[in-house]
């Protein structure tokens, strides 16, 4: 079931979005759970456009791109964060943490809950 909400998900966003050069991450859930997908793009072009798509079994919610920042580890990590709001208003509705040098990405929403794991494929 997981494979097949994945292949989906990816032809979703590879007959929707303009043609172009693209570097796509697919990531799942840690625990199994459920068959929740984040998908992480990255245009070519500035970073501003990236997003996330959040799928989660029946529902899909786009996350913007908000902020980077590096981590000064050994090896450098890099930390790219994504949101979604309540309507118009400043009220975050999902917040996903991508490290892109780990491969790892967190979803939360209020800051009463804990993050979920997923983790993250680059997608050839």
């Amino acid at each position: 079931m997981r494979l097949l909400m994945t292949a989906l998900v990816s032809l979703l966003f590879s007959t929707t979005l303009l043609a172009g050069k693209q570097t796509v991450y697919t990531c799942t859930l840690d625990d199994d759970f459920d068959d929740w997908v984040l998908t992480i793009v990255f245009p070519e072009g500035p970073v501003g456009d990236s997003f996330v798509e959040f799928f989660d079994n029946d529902t899909t919610d786009t996350l913007r791109f908000k902020d980077y920042r590096s981590l000064e580890t050994f090896p450098p990590q890099q930390v790219f964060t994504f949101v979604s709001y309540v309507g118009r208003s400043l009220v975050v509705r999902n917040k996903v943490s991508f490290n892109k040098t780990k491969l790892r990405a967190t979803l939360g929403g209020s800051p009463k809950s804990d993050p979920i794991a997923f983790s993250c494929t680059l997608e050839k």
